[in-house]
């Protein structure tokens, strides 16, 4: 277990305190054998696996819902220990949060990258950065761009969010659609 962190919204929540999170979303930074890490869990409590293939497993532990993935990406910062457990850094988090949205624009994603930033105190172009830095030559900056203000999934997903602290959600928007220009601005240079 020691060669996973934890990232996803549980690890937001742990930076940020914004929201409670109910699943546990693991990363690996090498390859591994869910088959051996599936029995592990059940070793060490209720295990059941919904999902077990190459580099993948997604099940429930003791009532909680678990992913743990390969992902072939570097961590931009060293990861912190919380409990016992890796957590990813806000800056791999951001990154994440930021291809997050460019796959899915939920509105929990919105969410947590606003948290994230204005917590953080970096601007969207600083971001930008960190996924390049994380991301490289894997990603495609018009789609990221143009996913940061394509809001019509996320307006209409109906997943309820645990928030501890309200949000906006039109304020959520504007931040987007104000910062959004700017990064435009910064990748044509």
């Amino acid at each position: 277990m020691s060669k996973f962190y934890l990232a996803g919204g549980t690890a937001v929540a742990l930076h940020v305190g914004h929201r409670l999170s109910f699943d546990l979303d693991f990363f690996s930074e090498g390859r591994f054998d869910s088959r051996s890490l599936a029995k592990e869990l059940r070793r060490l409590g209720e295990f059941e696996a919904e999902t077990e293939e190459e580099d993948t497993l997604l099940g429930v532990f003791e009532k909680t819902k678990v992913s743990f993935f390969f992902l072939d990406e570097r961590l931009i910062v060293t990861t912190s220990t919380y409990g016992g457990v890796r957590v990813a850094a806000k800056k791999d988090l951001m990154a994440m949060k930021v291809m997050a949205i460019s796959h899915r624009g939920s509105k929990r994603d919105f969410i947590d990258l606003y948290a994230l930033i204005t917590t953080a105190r970096l601007s969207l172009v600083d971001v930008l950065g960190l996924v390049k830095k994380k991301y490289g030559t894997k990603i495609n900056l018009t789609h990221i761009i143009r996913s940061l203000v394509y809001f019509e999934d996320a307006d209409s997903d109906q997943t309820q969010l645990h928030l501890l602290k309200p949000v906006d959600w039109e304020k959520v928007k504007a931040y987007f659609e104000h910062e959004v220009p700017q990064l435009i601005h910064s990748v044509r240079g």
